[in-house]
């Protein structure tokens, strides 16, 4: 009825600048969180900024642009970039999928319509976004995630239906970001 994977966590913007890129580094710094859970490490304030920046200039290079990345663009940050083979895309998973997921231990990346989470938190509501969600609790009925767009966002806890309802895949616009497709990102830990 419970479960917390122990998922390192940083805010987008590791030392709280919040200009470009960290403005649009959530889905980045939502695969440093959970390649870094995967293979065991911790996440410093530094090691988080310097692998979002190694991220975010491997897009530019190899996709001409960092900001507003689909799973399928995420998914190669994670095997690409960061060279983590244990992770794969599924698409039109409901939230029992994402609670199976993670009683299994793995970790799921989730890409969301930001403005539909409601967080009181976020400075600017992110028309497009991505959470790492680490955790459920079927008592109090909400999924527990590491939200980059906030430096409050370690454990935060969304309701089963408000995350699930924000769940939509990148259209390659805001205008209808709330018809993309639901789809998520499971990411294995590294066998010992």
């Amino acid at each position: 009825s419970h479960v917390l994977l122990g998922v390192p966590f940083s805010p987008q913007a590791p030392a709280g600048d919040w200009s470009p890129p960290y403005d649009e580094a959530c889905e980045e710094a939502s695969v440093v969180m959970a390649v870094a859970w995967a293979r065991g490490e911790k996440l410093s304030p530094a090691e988080a900024d310097a692998a979002i920046r190694q991220q975010v200039a491997w897009e530019e290079f190899h996709f001409g642009y960092s900001y507003d990345t689909a799973v399928r663009e995420t998914l190669k940050l994670i095997t690409k970039a960061s060279g983590y083979p244990h992770s794969a895309i599924v698409y039109d998973p409901g939230p029992d999928d994402v609670r199976r997921e993670l009683a299994q231990g793995n970790a799921v990346i989730l890409p969301v319509a930001g403005a539909l989470l409601q967080n009181p938190y976020f400075a600017a509501t992110p028309p497009y976004h991505m959470v790492v969600v680490r955790g459920y609790d079927d008592v109090a009925k909400e999924f527990i995630v590491n939200d980059p767009g906030t430096r409050f966002g370690e454990g935060y806890r969304y309701p089963y239906a408000t995350l699930w309802a924000a769940s939509h895949d990148w259209t390659g616009s805001d205008a209808t970001v709330t018809a993309g497709r639901k789809a998520m990102i499971v990411v294995e830990p590294e066998a010992d």
